[in-house]
């Protein structure tokens, strides 16, 4: 989960609310440095749970840091903050452009927002020497200056919850910390389809604009991308070279709230892309009985075609972010869909399609032989493609073959 910041530092807006605390561990208000005894700190992970809204499916990671003597009055530092109020924050975004910052707020400011939505924070204290956690605050005061803050936000690969293991590393040492063996092997994708099962369509979503890169094996610490993957791996986790577990002890924190349900759409992908396949096959029919082609459907078919493949192809071609240019779908998700309408409208005026060789449609034929590309993938394992996917693939197969074989030759 990411908190939105606005251009004001203590504006409350969305998810949460920029803090630059007055009582800070950094220096600024009545607390500085020069408060903090290296034998007083207190160090804590906190992982929050995964939530119903987009945003929130994959929970959030940040770093509690504490004197011993006011265990609950310390600051929770927060890398997954950003200004969606920034100059072409929506471009930016689809570029992979998108900067997020560390942010430092009040533990009651950070544990008000998530409890009182219902949402479960767990706080693993860190079993670290004082040399360590005296090493580990300098960091977040190094990366917490105006010139350190921003990083440019990666979500595979450099996110909340990779910053905040990366500092706890640094700290301990890089090779000193021995996570438990981990058997169990999945992709990037199969980590992401535990956490969107509860959110079908988003999840579809998902899993049309990322490619096969995100079909790679991982394992281990390769998943610790995820909040709750890394809290799993800190719980086993043991500090090379004395064999102390990483985590002393574990808190959780919750308060009798429920979370708001999510406002989603009432059928599945699924069920939806059945269901025009099952209409486009009833046209096809009654086309085939009075030998006249209906334009609606293909048209609504052509403008879901079209407009989701100018989202994969701008992706594909120009964003900066991962696994979206390794995506096969491309090959049928993309703007050349939309100028089958135009096609139509001059073919059905008695002009014949925009481009034809001899007698047939050469739009038509580029997009039937992309969808029969796309339906032979579904064999071959170069990329995962969502199930939902296949009754749209059938059904614009099924409506552009009848209209190639309108306009084939004789």
């Amino acid at each position: 989960m990411c908190v939105l910041l606005t251009a004001s530092a203590q504006t409350e807006v969305g998810s949460g609310v920029v803090a630059e605390p007055r009582n800070s561990l950094l220096g600024q208000g009545t607390a500085g440095p020069g408060d903090l005894a290296d034998d007083s700190l207190v160090v804590s992970l906190l992982t929050c749970s995964p939530g119903t809204e987009a945003y929130t499916l994959f929970g959030h990671t940040a770093l509690y840091v504490a004197r011993a003597a006011d265990p609950r009055g310390g600051l929770v530092f927060n890398y997954g903050m950003f200004r969606y109020d920034s100059e072409n924050f929506i471009y930016r975004f689809l570029k992979g452009e998108t900067d997020y910052e560390l942010g430092a707020e009040p533990v009651d400011a950070f544990m008000g927002r998530y409890l009182s939505r219902g949402f479960t924070v767990w706080e693993q204290t860190l079993a670290m020497t004082q040399e360590e956690k005296a090493a580990l605050k300098d960091a977040l005061e190094v990366n917490y200056r105006p010139e350190n803050r921003m990083y440019r936000y990666s979500y595979l690969y450099d996110n909340c919850t990779t910053r905040a293991l990366d500092v706890v590393r640094a700290a301990l040492g890089h090779e000193a910390v021995a996570w438990a063996p981990n058997d169990s092997v999945m992709t990037y994708r199969d980590v992401l389809h535990r956490f969107t099962a509860s959110a079908p369509w988003t999840g579809f979503g998902i899993d049309l604009i990322l490619g096969s890169e995100l079909d790679r094996e991982t394992s281990g610490e390769q998943t610790f991308w995820i909040p709750q993957r890394l809290m799993a791996g800190m719980e086993t986790a043991e500090v090379r070279p004395d064999g102390r577990r990483l985590v002393a002890s574990t808190r959780t924190w919750k308060l009798d709230v429920g979370m708001d349900p999510a406002a989603g759409f009432p059928l599945s992908p699924m069920q939806v892309m059945w269901a025009v396949l099952a209409a486009s096959v009833a046209v096809t029919l009654v086309d085939w009985k009075r030998r006249r082609l209906s334009c609606w459907l293909d048209v609504v078919l052509w403008l879901v075609q079209g407009i989701a493949g100018f989202l994969v192809a701008f992706l594909f071609f120009f964003s900066e972010h991962p696994a979206v240019g390794s995506n096969w779908l491309v090959i049928m998700l993309n703007p050349l869909a939309l100028l089958l309408i135009p096609n139509e409208f001059f073919a059905g005026k008695g002009r014949g399609p925009l481009w034809r060789l001899g007698r047939w449609d050469v739009l038509q034929c580029v997009n039937v032989a992309g969808l029969l590309v796309i339906l032979s993938l579904f064999v071959i394992p170069v990329q995962w493609f969502p199930p939902a996917l296949l009754p749209l693939v059938l059904s614009l197969l099924l409506r552009g073959c009848i209209r190639l074989r309108r306009g084939a030759p004789q």
